[in-house]
């Protein structure tokens, strides 16, 4: 994921362009691999909210930490924010959804991520792929204790999580000679993506770990 060097110690390569490697690098990926899961898997819980506060920490602190070596290359993701975060000190005043209100703040707060991805050139598309296997893992571990284990007491911990975070929709449907079965991620859309890079990967390169992947997210 990443072409940097990890030297004795906890120890950054950080390179004249401004790249910054080694374990940092490797944190910074991490992270954004655990919000990636997380925001797919249980997007409504805590640990989502905790590892993207976590971010905009780094985000934060890493211009002061590597100095001139970040440098902000853009500030749209900033002024995107600071609108919104205007209308939203103005709307508390007001009679508004303050449930909706956090919602929109913290969906475009998102960007300043950005800045993490091109300071410690994360290979987004690798991120992506392994979101989506990790997705599926999921998927099929829980369809297994839905169906298989139905009732016991890690399948209703899980029956009983899927239904508080809305995960999904699960239930039986009517088909055309009685009726099935049918579970659903509310995150499946996201799928396509790493289908699609896993496919494009696999006429590049014709690998079998990148059609084991279309096979696997298709």
């Amino acid at each position: 994921m990443y072409s940097g060097t990890v030297t004795a110690g906890i120890h950054a390569d950080v390179r004249p362009e401004g790249r910054i490697d080694g374990v940092p690098a490797w944190c910074v990926g991490a992270l954004l691999f655990s919000f990636f899961v997380s925001t797919l898997v249980v997007p409504s819980a805590a640990i989502n909210k905790l590892v993207f506060g976590i971010l905009l920490l780094v985000a934060f602190l890493t211009p002061f930490v590597f100095q001139g070596r970040a440098p902000i290359r853009t500030v749209s993701p900033l002024m995107i924010l600071c609108v919104f975060v205007y209308g939203y000190v103005i709307s508390i005043a007001g009679v508004v959804d303050s449930e909706l209100g956090n919602q929109l703040v913290l969906s475009v707060a998102v960007l300043m991520l950005i800045y993490l991805l091109d300071w410690y050139k994360i290979d987004v598309d690798t991120l992506v792929k392994l979101a989506g296997i990790a997705l599926c893992l999921f998927t099929a571990v829980f369809f297994y204790l839905v169906v298989v284990m139905d009732g016991s007491a890690l399948a209703v911990y899980f029956m009983d999580n899927f239904r508080e975070y809305s995960l999904g929709s699960l239930g039986q449907r009517d088909v055309v000679n009685g009726s099935a079965f049918m579970f659903r991620m509310g995150t499946t859309p996201f799928l396509y993506l790493p289908f699609s890079l896993f496919w494009l990967s696999f006429l590049d390169r014709r690998r079998w770990i990148d059609l084991t992947g279309v096979l696997a997210t298709g």
